[in-house]
């Protein structure tokens, strides 16, 4: 298994980069604040005013302006809702320019009011220095704000925060707590995320058992990592045929998603006969695949390899590997 895997994929979602989904898909939080029908309780218990849900029709038809109209009128009154949509507008530049200032200035407001939202947005701002002086303290504050209001998002990010150190002092055991929570309320990367800290033993007991279980588990979700590791996990048991069988499947599962480490593996796996039948043209073609991908160690295994075949076996390999696509979704 590549080295510290896991901990590269955590990472890759981390404070440093500000990349969470409820980041990347800032633009639909717009709409997840209140009920979806009129007159149902809002926020407070109170109804939802029939503007708020006029301004959600204008933006869902893409009329933004009209949106940030009624939006602005209903943030005037202190309606938290509002006003963390026009974070929201001001943060993606629907309806406006991007002003991550102003942003910041309606997340803030709405934050006052315990929008769990609200927090983590803010919390995400400070993390980059966006709008607002780069404060990794603030930015934990606010992400544990919204954690403690059951927001699986934020529960990852103070995760990351107490695994790392950033902003909050490093505390790998609190750090698995909350990316527990965020996995057992089905948000994915903190379910990879527990998966490699029970198979590294970090934060929580090292435990086999819970590591597959929780890399099963992101893998149905569908991390195409978490499937890799899966494999890797089970191809490193080695308890008989079967799990090899099963490893397999896996791992040539997360290559066709284009994990290029399986990739790369499954190609070995095809040349040596191990949990598949031997194939040489098949091998040489993820090989090419993973080379394709710029990974040296495929690059030296193809050249290896691709010296002890035919030319004909080397051809439609290369073949196979320029018709490859990866596929997002799989059964």
């Amino acid at each position: 298994m590549d080295r510290d895997l896991w901990i590269a994929c955590a990472l890759a979602l981390a404070l440093a980069t500000g990349t969470t989904v409820a980041q990347e898909k800032a633009e639909d939080k717009a709409l997840l604040v209140v009920p979806e029908e009129e007159g149902e309780a809002g926020i407070g218990g109170k109804p939802v005013p029939p503007e708020f849900q006029e301004a959600v029709r204008a933006y869902q038809d893409g009329d933004y302006a009209g949106a940030m109209n009624r939006w602005s009128a209903l943030a005037d009154k202190d309606y938290a809702p509002a006003q963390f949509n026009l974070g929201v507008m001001y943060e993606t530049g629907r309806g406006a320019g991007i002003n991550y200032q102003r942003a910041a200035e309606f997340y803030e407001k709405a934050s006052e009011q315990d929008i769990p939202n609200a927090y983590l947005n803010l919390g995400l701002l400070y993390a980059r220095g966006a709008g607002v002086e780069k404060d990794d303290e603030m930015a934990a504050e606010l992400f544990e704000a919204a954690a403690e209001l059951d927001l699986p998002e934020a529960q990852f990010n103070i995760g990351i925060a107490y695994l790392t150190g950033r902003g909050v002092d490093k505390d790998e055991a609190e750090a698995a707590n909350w990316f527990l929570a965020a996995a057992e309320a089905g948000y994915r990367a903190a379910q990879y995320n527990m998966a490699g800290l029970y198979h590294r033993g970090v934060g929580v007991d090292r435990d086999i058992a819970e590591a597959t279980r929780w890399y099963e588990t992101a893998a149905d979700s569908g991390d195409p990592i978490a499937r890799y590791n899966l494999g890797m996990l089970m191809l490193d048991a080695r308890s008989d045929r079967s799990a090899a069988e099963e490893a397999a499947r896996h791992i040539e599962l997360a290559a066709n998603q284009g994990v290029t480490a399986a990739q790369n593996q499954i190609a070995t796996m095809y040349a040596r006969g191990v949990g598949v039948k031997p194939d040489q043209e098949t091998a040489l073609t993820w090989f090419e695949i993973a080379a394709g991908m710029g990974d040296d160690q495929a690059i030296g295994n193809r050249d290896r390899f691709a010296a002890t075949l035919s030319p004909d076996t080397r051809a439609m390999a290369e073949q196979r590997a320029r018709a490859f696509r990866p596929q997002n979704t799989l059964p």
